[in-house]
Order: C-alpha cells, then sequence, then structure tokens
C-alpha cells in the first residue's frame, strides 16, 4: 500500500471528493490482510476483512483522522485493530456458548454479559459449571484456580493482578491456559 497516496486520498475525500472512497478501501485491503495476520487475528476470515471490515476501518479511520488530525494511515491502524479485537471477541463467545451447549450445559445471562439470573435453576446451573471447574483445576496451583474463578464471576486482569500482586499479563495468560485445557477436557467428555 503506498501511505502516501492513502494519506492524499483521505485528505481528499475529506474536502468533498467521495468518489475516491471505493479507490481507498481497495487500496486498503492488502494492508488490513497483512495487519489482520501480524496482529495476530487470524480466526477473523480473509472474506470478512475483504467485505466488512476493511469499509468500517477506512470509514472510522477517516472520521478519527478529521477529529483527531492525525495520519490516516496511523487512523487505519488503530481502527483496524480495534475492529478485529471486537470481532475476536464475538467469535470467542460464540465458540464458548457453542461449547456450553454441546455439552448440555445452559449458559446463564451473567456469563453472557447480560443482568444477573434471577431464576434457582439458573443459579444452580452456574454452581455445576464452577464445581466442575474447580474439580478439573483441582491439582493447579492455588492462583491459577482463583484467577479462572474470578475471571468467570467479571474482574478485570488488572483487578485481579492488584489482588494478587502480580502483573495482568500473568493473570491473563494464566487464564487462558487453564481457560483452553477446560475446553479441551469438555469436548473430550462430549466426543465419549
Amino acid at each position: 500500500m503506498d501511505f502516501e497516496l492513502a494519506n492524499e486520498y483521505a485528505l481528499r475525500i475529506l474536502q468533498g471528493e467521495a468518489k475516491l472512497h471505493e479507490e481507498l478501501v481497495t487500496m486498503c485491503i492488502p494492508r488490513l490482510l497483512y495487519l489482520r495476520n501480524t496482529l495476530g487475528f487470524r480466526m477473523i476470515p480473509e472474506a470478512e476483512v475483504v467485505h466488512e471490515l476493511a469499509a468500517d476501518a477506512v470509514a472510522d479511520a477517516l472520521f478519527k483522522q478529521e477529529t483527531r488530525k492525525l495520519p490516516f494511515t496511523i487512523c487505519l491502524h488503530n481502527t483496524f485493530r480495534d475492529l478485529c479485537r471486537s470481532r475476536k471477541n464475538i467469535i470467542r463467545d460464540r465458540h464458548i456458548k457453542d461449547l456450553f451447549e454441546t455439552n448440555g450445559i445452559r449458559m446463564s445471562p451473567s456469563l453472557t454479559g447480560g443482568k444477573q439470573p434471577e431464576a434457582v435453576e439458573v443459579q444452580v446451573q452456574n454452581n455445576e459449571i464452577f464445581q466442575l471447574a474447580k474439580d478439573i483445576l483441582e491439582d493447579h496451583e492455588p492462583f491459577s484456580k482463583k484467577v479462572v474463578i474470578q475471571k468467570s464471576r467479571g474482574f478485570t486482569y488488572l483487578e485481579m493482578a492488584k489482588t494478587y500482586d502480580k502483573e495482568d499479563k500473568e493473570c491473563k495468560r494464566v487464564y487462558w491456559h487453564d481457560m483452553n485445557q477446560l475446553r479441551a477436557i469438555f469436548n473430550s467428555k462430549a466426543n465419549n
């Protein structure tokens, strides 16, 4: 991608030349595909980048460029990264929901970001999920179990880092290591 040309097109679009918008989107697609791979968002299909995310990223970058007075290419990088993060979260949540459904466990609204459950049956299912996770993680170190339980209750990595006097990156690493182990065990139980 020619960064200078992209910055020039962006300025011209902001000055009223709307016909250049599609050209700018097409020009940015190879760069966005490169960013998708280098930033670690390979789980997002290439077709989504080409069709949806590229147009959204360019539109958001133009808006940010106008409001923040930064070069277009910097805004493009940042907006695309943010769009990919939100898409990654959607994909991850969908996978977690599928995992719970294939194992016959209904997810409560508290685990999916909704309101706290009011029904006793939902609370019982939540307790069963927590107990199952505790049983699986029984042989893990205490910090590992605490991180999984606190994260499932809605704590952020920063909050846990302050509580346990660790770095937030360490809390995140431990959490995802254990979650991947839990997924593998759930999947093996579902396949048996």
